[in-house]
């Protein structure tokens, strides 16, 4: 009886699950060294993010839900395909931050679909929801209303997963979701309706939410309370537009809410044709003295102002994650509080969440803050993205004599995954599975299998009989985003030093009694660094990493 109530509620869970898709069409492609542009127009620091395939890029026009009356109505986003894998890949889903007209969606190639872009590279299908309201969808976006954000970002990855035969490719179990500021608080809204609804149709593997006011009504609140200048001040009208839309219950007229001549001079920058640039310059800088004072002194006093309600109801910080979660933000932020993070980890750990996290990146802005969260984001998702299969190699390496003799070589054995098998080796010409001729130093490759499903790995060839066989695998860096201190795990004693990107040493040592070393990092500047180790004055191995504060 038990399994029979099981299996009646999965099924019963899952025959809602069928998107309505109405169009898809491709509206961008890009090889290998579109790709590699891609990375360096993005600011990508060298050898952080490794860019494997090509990509199609898709505009999908698709039914979801309407935040009013649950009606269907048309929304749009984007998918981000790695071209010619057949191979099973992960979904990923990249919520975008705040934006008021309708084509700076990734829908459109605006340039925030280049993270999609990136990640697809990387060996991930991208779904990227515009949200209601944008890119081909009618009438005003419900700027951070929590269900529509979920509902948007949901129907398209039930677009994508339909898809997969009329596009050629295949996906597997694997979720992975993440997006920046408002993209923050969509990707929490996200996170919790698929399992607290939805668990039986979608399993996230991990979430990523960067610096999103997930507090709405109590952090971020205090952006409306505080007489201080904010760089944004076009949100909190969109917000009062926005929710009036959805709920219908803020205003009866607009001389309610703002004064003279905001009640008549704001509402039509909210057309979708007006930038959030020309939006903020029309509002003045410190947010609330455009507001009716008798409704701010209610909304400051008043724990039941119904602006207050409505914007706890679109909270999403007050739940209980079963997926790992990895909060990131910073803690100068300008336009999203920091403490909405703060409390949100707190929230989650008194709620008895096991597996979450969060990474503070030291004193930056909103804006500047973006790039740490998604290379740190990239990084933990890549130590769980599965697209090998079975596919194993072994490899048989001889060491060069002495340094500058080139009669090293590498042997390889692969098992599993479908033949044949494709090897691109990082030395020129070379495309078989043995290589020969070899000095001492690293060699990478990445074998494919006829399915496209890979394995991406490098050996070292030493100049010296006594040294090991290593690959990038036995060095372990942990925790990567690290803060406070960071622990290297090494296959034997070394040398370990750390690089900026610019190649200023910064730590130098040698593990003594045992092969694990822990480094304090507490006065390390968040950003970017190479760790390497040396034995007999020789590189035998290399790892990003990464300082968050």
């Amino acid at each position: 009886m038990k399994f029979f109530k099981i299996f009646l509620i999965a099924l019963l869970s899952s025959s809602a699950v069928e998107a309505q898709i109405l169009e898809y069409t491709k509206i961008d492609s890009l090889d290998l060294e579109g790709m590699e542009q891609v990375l360096t127009d993005f600011g990508v620091p060298p050898g952080f993010i490794n860019v494997r395939f090509p990509i199609d890029f898709y505009r999908v026009r698709y039914m979801s839900r309407h935040p009013q009356n649950d009606e269907p109505i048309e929304a749009s986003g984007a998918i981000a395909i790695p071209r010619g894998v057949t191979c099973e890949m992960p979904l990923a889903s990249y919520q975008h931050g705040t934006v008021s007209a309708k084509s700076n969606v990734p829908s459109f190639n605006n340039f925030e679909a280049n993270i999609g872009k990136i990640f697809a590279g990387s060996g991930y299908v991208v779904c990227m929801p515009d949200y209601i309201g944008l890119g081909t969808s009618p009438g005003l976006h419900p700027y951070v209303h929590a269900r529509s954000e979920a509902d948007a970002a949901l129907d398209l990855l039930r677009a994508a997963r339909q898809l997969q035969d009329s596009l050629g490719f295949n996906l597997n179990n694997q979720l992975f979701i993440f997006g920046y500021s408002q993209g923050g608080h969509a990707t929490m809204a996200l996170h919790k309706e698929i399992e607290e609804q939805y668990p039986f149709e979608f399993e996230v593997t991990m979430s990523a939410p960067m610096s999103g006011p997930y507090d709405l009504s109590g952090v971020q609140a205090e952006v409306i309370i505080q007489d201080e200048i904010y760089p944004t001040p076009g949100y909190l009208p969109y917000v009062v537009f926005a929710y009036q839309s959805v709920y219908g219950n803020f205003y009866d007229e607009l001389s309610d809410v703002f004064l003279p001549p905001y009640d008549t001079s704001l509402l039509p920058l909210f057309d979708g044709m007006v930038s959030m640039a020309d939006i903020n310059a029309a509002v003045p800088a410190i947010p609330n003295t455009i507001l009716v004072p008798e409704l701010l002194d209610d909304f400051i006093s008043n724990p039941d102002n119904v602006l207050r309600t409505t914007l706890a109801l679109n909270d999403v910080y007050d739940w209980v994650p079963q997926a790992p979660v990895r909060i990131m933000y910073c803690n100068a932020d300008d336009q999203v509080g920091y403490l909405n993070s703060v409390k949100t980890y707190d929230k989650f750990i008194e709620n008895g969440a096991l597996d979450v996290e969060y990474y503070d990146f030291g004193p930056f802005n909103h804006n500047g803050c973006v790039q740490f969260c998604l290379l740190a984001a990239y990084s933990l998702f890549e130590e769980r993205k599965d697209i090998r299969e079975d596919l194993t190699l072994s490899a048989d390496i001889g060491d060069a004599v002495s340094p500058g003799f080139q009669n090293g070589s590498i042997e390889i054995m692969a098992n599993g995954g479908e033949l044949p098998y494709v090897y691109s080796w990082s030395v020129a010409n070379e495309n078989g599975p043995n290589i020969n001729g070899l000095s001492s130093g690293t060699y990478s490759l990445v074998m494919y299998d006829a399915q496209n499903c890979y394995i991406d790995t490098s050996f070292d060839v030493t100049s010296t009989l006594n040294l090991p066989n290593l690959n990038s695998d036995q060095l372990a860096v942990f925790p990567n985003p690290a803060m406070d201190f960071v622990k290297i795990s090494l296959p034997e004693k070394a040398q370990v030093s750390i690089f900026t990107l610019d190649g200023k040493l910064i730590y130098r040592a040698s593990a003594q009694n045992d092969k694990i070393m822990h480094v304090n990092t507490s006065l390390f500047n968040a950003g970017y660094y190479h760790v390497q180790v040396q034995k007999n004055n020789q590189v035998i191995l290399t790892k990003q990493l990464i300082i968050s504060r």
